[in-house]
This record gives structure tokens, sequence and C-alpha cells, in this order.
């Protein structure tokens, strides 16, 4: 296997759809994909997620061999939505950039930023500055 070359593949399809064009395409995927040129010591493989909108399922997702969940274009995708939200997230550092696409709604900037965890604190961080900054934690009782 060379890299990129696609080891299987599932596809759904309703190829006797009588509506025809986009209704006859694919409509989603699953591949494995390998990751490098395989060998004696590398077998890492990669799993497309495809699905369709009005066109043949195109990648939208991977997973990759070392667990990382990865959207098919950067900037693209969103992790849930106004109306199906995720409960909670489970993270370490959470590192917000929206330098590369896209401005905020306030000011029309864009920042990095990324909050870390201490014992008994939070903390800021800029990106773009090397600013460092603790949270004003209230404690309640």
């Amino acid at each position: 296997m060379a890299a990129d070359d696609v080891i299987g593949k599932i596809e759904f399809q309703a190829p006797d759809e009588g509506t025809g064009t986009d209704a006859v395409l694919v409509a989603a995927a699953i591949q494995a994909r390998a990751e490098g040129d395989f060998s004696s010591s590398n077998n890492a493989t990669s799993l497309d997620f495809m699905t369709g909108a009005s066109e043949a399922a195109a990648k939208k997702m991977s997973l990759t061999s070392a667990g990382h969940l990865l959207p098919a274009t950067d900037d693209a995708q969103d992790l849930g939505s106004s109306a199906k939200q995720f409960r909670d997230i489970y993270t370490g550092d959470l590192n917000l950039n929206n330098t590369r696409h896209r401005k905020n709604e306030v000011d029309g900037t864009s920042g990095s930023w990324t909050i870390q965890e201490g014992k008994d604190d939070l903390y800021l961080l800029n990106r773009l500055n090397n600013k460092k900054y603790k949270f004003n934690l209230t404690e309640m009782k």
C-alpha cells in the first residue's frame, strides 16, 4: 500500500432511485486509507467518514491511526449545533484560535488563546503577544 491508497470502502447508495440526479449518487461512505507507505513496521491507517449534500459523498471527517478526530477541511465543520449541543466537553487545555479564516463579532479582530488549569487558579495565555493572565475567581459558599 502506498500513502493515501484506499484499503477498503463501504458505500451507501440508492442506485435504483427513480428521481435520478443527486438521488442516485453515493450518499455516504466509510473508507480505510493508508496514512503512509506500508512496510514491515508501518500499517498506519485512517478511517474517512464521507457524506453527501446535493453531491456525491465527500470526506467530512477522519479518525487517524493516532486516534485524532480531524475535520476534512480547516475551519469548515462544527462540533454540535445551536439545536444539538454536546452536554459536557472533557479536555486538557482549551485552545481557541480564529486567526486563519474569521474575525470575531465584537471588534472584528482575531486571536489565539489557551485556557489552562492550575491547582487553585485558571490561566489565560495570549498566544499572539505571549501575555499571561489569571482568572479572577471568587469562592462561593
